[in-house]
């Protein structure tokens, strides 16, 4: 859902760094802090409180992003839907 709303804002690249972090002495590097500063917090106010603690102390967006997805990926899941996929094949193949 996160993911679908900065879209939406077209701050996607500050999650995939495709908006790249601006050096601390360049002219836009303020601008590039308040809008980072914006989607991280979007992406924080949509956690439980307990979570906060976790991801607030890391730097950019893009940071927050990936440690969230680092923490909730489960491998099981992409076995599971190569398992199901397989099964499928051999149902329709049958």
């Amino acid at each position: 859902m996160m993911l679908l709303h900065v879209s939406s804002q077209g701050k996607r690249g500050y999650q995939t760094e495709k908006v790249a972090q601006v050096e601390e002495d360049a002219s836009g590097f303020e601008s590039w802090c308040i809008e980072d500063s914006i989607i991280k917090g979007w992406l924080i106010k949509t956690m439980e409180t307990y979570m906060v603690e976790l991801f607030l102390g890391l730097p950019t967006t893009k940071d927050v992003w990936e440690s969230a997805a680092h923490m909730y990926y489960d491998a099981f899941d992409e076995s599971h839907i190569y398992q199901l996929r397989c099964r499928a094949t051999c149902i329709t193949g049958s």
